[in-house]
């Protein structure tokens, strides 16, 4: 399992409060970062998790992000354990 850095745009829902005209929406891209363990990889997204096991099979607090939102990824290098497991 790798440790991953992920930088990424976030989506927002904009409360209107009724009817507004769409010019006057004002919205603002937001870029959130995201740092963990990539857990899984598919061709539609990643997720990357806080937490895992020693062994690797669990993990805890997944984010589940969309690769096309995606606006950099670094792999953090990670000392070897030396613990094992218990």
């Amino acid at each position: 399992m790798r440790a991953v850095y992920v930088e990424w745009a976030d989506s927002e829902t904009i409360e209107l409060g009724g009817w507004s005209l769409v010019k006057e929406i004002n919205h603002e891209i937001h870029v959130c970062v995201t740092v963990g363990w990539l857990a899984r990889e598919d061709s539609e997204s990643i997720v990357v998790a806080s937490s895992i096991s020693a062994s690797g099979d669990q993990c805890s607090c997944a984010c589940v992000i969309p690769k096309v939102s995606i606006v950099r990824r670094l792999y953090i290098a990670v000392p070897k354990r030396k613990v094992k497991n218990v």
